[in-house]
């Protein structure tokens, strides 16, 4: 580069010869190609820090010296606290990094002269919540028989769920207040969902009669999770005589409760099950993130749906939100009614 080129040109026809004609240009600098950069750690948890590293550097054919200098989005937004480890803006300071978040590093070569083809990388920070996933059909946990005496009165239950890829032959269970048999009096509850289209996960949630088990009015029939590779978020209501779905803080359905049976209350020794129980396998690849069982009515209109919950006096129990399945026991955050005897349930990051 910077080579002044100069060629002088002479036309001879063979008897005269011309004037001579000359030109000249200057050779231009070649900017450098794009190089390859990583961002460490490539799965960062909240208060990490992030360095964005240059991995293959670029060439430069003029053999010029290449610099660096890195620039930050977070959720598509300009980034401008970055520091510096190795080369300009390079490092993101952990306080800033935050759960759920993606993060994305574009470093741009510079040979003193030009600027050249910029190299990209992005990571997603995990959730600081946590999950689990029912790895099979037979996956089961029981809950601790403390506090589930909901009965006629008005109560909550609301999950995060992630419907997975996973297909099945059709009704499974997510949750359900007491063992089989399906039409026991105390089985006051029961959530199920449907796995056996490939695009949406069917869910619903049904009061139990005493002597119309799954029968119209009780339903609180229905929403539609779609598998989008999204958590969504499913709440069932009971507000006085109605039974309310939600999903993603959108009312789907509104049931009334004009029960022509005996609505059985459910004392508080009554034990609550996640997973294969009776006739109902579990949701092999659906997982729960974030889940709560509460004795009062919480949502009666849109409502935008949270991670984390306050645990009050309306609390029965909650689960995944700051205390993590480990594979074997759920802890509940009321602190008593922890899940146990886990089968085949698989432990895993919730949607922060």
């Amino acid at each position: 580069k910077d080579d002044a080129v100069h060629v002088v040109a002479t036309a001879d026809d063979g008897t005269d010869t011309s004037t001579a004609m000359s030109g000249a240009v200057t050779v231009s600098n070649t900017p450098p190609t794009a190089p390859t950069v990583a961002i460490t750690p490539a799965d960062p948890s909240s208060g990490e820090e992030l360095v964005c590293e240059v991995v293959t550097a670029g060439t430069d054919v003029d053999g010029d010296p290449v610099s660096y200098t890195m620039s930050w989005t977070v959720h598509s937004a300009a980034y401008s606290s970055a520091t510096t480890t190795t080369w300009t803006d390079d490092t993101v300071v952990g306080a800033d990094v935050l759960a759920d978040e993606t993060w994305i590093c574009t470093a741009t070569p510079d040979d003193g002269d030009d600027d050249g083809a910029v190299g990209v990388d992005s990571v997603t920070v995990q959730p600081d919540t946590c999950a689990f996933t029912f790895a099979s059909t037979a996956s089961e946990l029981s809950i601790n028989p403390t506090g589930f005496g909901i009965g006629r009165s008005d109560f909550t239950l609301e999950m995060w769920i992630h419907a997975g890829t996973t297909t099945g032959a059709g009704t499974a269970t997510v949750f359900r207040t007491n063992a089989t048999p399906l039409n026991d009096p105390a089985t006051v509850m029961h959530a199920l969902v449907d796995t056996t289209d490939s695009t949406e996960v069917p869910y619903r949630a049904f009061l139990s009669l005493r002597d119309n088990w799954c029968e119209e009015p009780n339903e609180g029939y229905q929403a539609w999770i779609p598998r989008d590779g999204d958590w969504h978020h499913v709440a069932t209501v009971r507000s006085g005589d109605r039974l309310l779905t939600f999903l993603d803080g959108v009312q789907t359905t509104n049931h009334s409760l004009a029960f022509s049976g005996t609505t059985p209350p459910l004392s508080n020794d009554g034990v609550a099950y996640m997973g294969a129980l009776g006739m109902n396998p579990a949701p092999a690849g659906l997982s729960i993130g974030p889940m709560r069982f509460v004795s009062s009515a919480v949502y009666t209109s849109t409502f935008t749906p949270a991670t984390d919950w306050t645990v009050d006096s309306d609390t029965i129990g909650q689960w995944n939100t700051t205390s993590c399945f480990d594979g074997s026991t759920l802890p509940d955050e009321t602190g008593d009614n922890d899940g146990t005897g886990a089968v085949d349930l698989t432990a895993t990051a919730g949607p922060g």
